[in-house]
C-alpha cells in the first residue's frame, strides 16, 4: 500500500465524459513533482466510519509543478472507479501518493521534443507545456494531440493561447472523426507521413507518447521506420 497523503476536493465538473478535478492538500504546500509524473488517487469507503481506502489508480498530474497550491486532473470516465471518481463533491476527501514515474519532460536533455497525445493521454503533457510556457523556457515542443471530435478535445482554447504566446511551442490539433466545416487543422489519424510533416527533420528529437496501447505502439514502430533511435521513444506505461 502507498503512503497516502490527505487532499480535499477544491473543484470537480464533467465534461464530455472527461472530469476535471482540483484537490488541495490538508495541510501545507504540494510536493515537488516533474512534469509527467502521476499518483495514485484513492477513494475511501464512505460507508466505512474507519474511511478504509476502497479502491487507488495511478493518474498524471495536468497541473504545473510550480503551482504549490493544488493539484489537477483530467480523467476519462470509464469504469466504476472513475464514476465514482465523478461522484465526488467539493469538500470530500481522498488520498494522493507521492509522485512517481519515469516519463518525464527533462528540461536539460529535451530541448526539442516532439509529444504524440491521443485523448486524455494529453495529461501529462499538458503538465510540461504549462511549466515551459510558465518559465518562459525557449525549449521546442511541438505537441499533435489527436481527438475524434471537436467536442473531445480538453485544454482547447488554452493550449491555443499558449502556442499563440510561446513561439517555441507549436500545437496541431488532429480530428479523426467529426470535423466542423471550418476546421483548421488535421483530419486523419497521425502516421509517419504526418510526423515528417510537422517535425522534420527530426533525427535530433525526442518523442513522447501516450494514449492508448494501440496508438502507442503503432507509432513508435513508425518513428522507428522513419529513422528515430529506439533511444530517444518513450512512452507513458504508469511503471
Amino acid at each position: 500500500m502507498n503512503y497516502l497523503m490527505t487532499y480535499t476536493v477544491d473543484k470537480i465538473e464533467t465534461k464530455n465524459d472527461i472530469i476535471l478535478l482540483d484537490a488541495v492538500p490538508k495541510e501545507g504546500e504540494v510536493f515537488d513533482f516533474k512534469p509527467g509524473q502521476y499518483v495514485m488517487l484513492a477513494l475511501y469507503d464512505k460507508n466505512d466510519a474507519k474511511k478504509e481506502i476502497w479502491q487507488q489508480r495511478p493518474f498524471s498530474i495536468y497541473s504545473s509543478p510550480l503551482n504549490k497550491k493544488l493539484l489537477q486532473f483530467a480523467i476519462k470516465i470509464q469504469g466504476e472507479f472513475t464514476q465514482k471518481v465523478a461522484n465526488l463533491k467539493k469538500g470530500d476527501t481522498v488520498g494522493i501518493s507521492n509522485p512517481t514515474g519515469f516519463f518525464t519532460f527533462n528540461e536539460k536533455r529535451m530541448r526539442d521534443t516532439v509529444f504524440l497525445a491521443g485523448g486524455i493521454g494529453i495529461t501529462p503533457f499538458m503538465s510540461a507545456i504549462r511549466y515551459v510556457s510558465e518559465k518562459n523556457l525557449p525549449n521546442k515542443i511541438t505537441l499533435l494531440y489527436s481527438n475524434k471530435t471537436e467536442a473531445d478535445i480538453v485544454f482547447f482554447e488554452e493550449l491555443k493561447t499558449i502556442s499563440r504566446k510561446h513561439k517555441n511551442i507549436q500545437v496541431i490539433f488532429i480530428l479523426t472523426k467529426d470535423t466542423p466545416t471550418l476546421w483548421e487543422g488535421e483530419k486523419e489519424r497521425i502516421d509517419k507521413t504526418m510526423i515528417e510533416k510537422y517535425c522534420s527533420p527530426f533525427q535530433e528529437k525526442y518523442f513522447s507518447l501516450c494514449g492508448p496501447e494501440i496508438f502507442m505502439e503503432s507509432l513508435s514502430t513508425q518513428l522507428e521506420e522513419i529513422g528515430v533511435e529506439k533511444n530517444r521513444i518513450d512512452m507513458e506505461r504508469f511503471n
